[in-house]
């Protein structure tokens, strides 16, 4: 079964991409013992942040979409698998279970 996160996360690319990613990396830092207990750890959210710094260079060097195109899904990818995570997680906590929300922009 395909999770309810992925498809929006799917449409974003460049500046919303990263915005959407740099938030997510938030709050998966300020939960990652939770995290870490499911496969989620610091090197994971530190490499993350990195590629968004470096998708965000990119765009600024106004690199082809074809090279942009592999980043961007990566981090699809990443922020996909985080948000996924936190709502397994705080399953039974709305609260914090709508930080792991995708909404539109």
């Amino acid at each position: 079964m395909t999770s309810p996160v992925r498809f929006p996360v799917a449409r974003l690319s460049g500046r919303e991409l990263v915005r959407l990613c740099n938030e997510k990396l938030v709050c998966a830092a300020r939960d990652l013992a939770e995290f870490t207990q499911n496969g989620i750890n610091a090197n994971f959210i530190v490499s993350l942040a990195l590629k968004c710094e470096t998708l965000e260079a990119m765009q600024q060097q106004t690199q082809g979409q074809h090279t942009v195109q592999p980043l961007e899904q990566e981090l699809q990818e990443a922020v996909s698998r985080i948000c996924d995570v936190g709502q397994q997680i705080w399953s039974d906590n709305p609260v914090k279970r709508r930080d792991y929300a995708v909404h539109a922009a």
